[in-house]
């Protein structure tokens, strides 16, 4: 019988079929950047950029990299949360428009 691919590579000095080891994706800076944008879009504070916060992901995911614009672009939408205001129980202000 044969030897195991895993003790041919032990003997060649190598961890992975080609010949370097393996990177975990999740201790990546734009994996982790991902996760920041996901926090943002899942909290209703900051429904008002979804469209923005969804676009930056998916060019992160697809680039796997993060640019200094779109790090600027998502610290300042976690800065500008829109949610309610202290003593207030929603974030919206209430219509005051024609009544009949």
């Amino acid at each position: 019988m044969g030897k195991r691919i895993e003790e041919l590579l032990g003997q060649l000095g190598l961890d992975t079929p080609f010949g370097h080891q393996a990177e975990d994706v999740r201790q990546s800076e734009w994996f982790q950047f991902v996760g920041e944008i996901d926090e943002l879009a899942n909290s209703d504070d900051y429904a008002f950029a979804l469209d923005t916060l969804l676009g930056i992901r998916e060019t992160v995911e697809h680039t796997k990299r993060v640019t200094d614009g779109q790090r600027r672009a998502i610290d300042n939408i976690a800065a500008s949360r829109r949610g309610p205001k202290p003593g207030r129980t929603s974030g919206r202000r209430r219509y005051e428009g024609w009544w009949r």
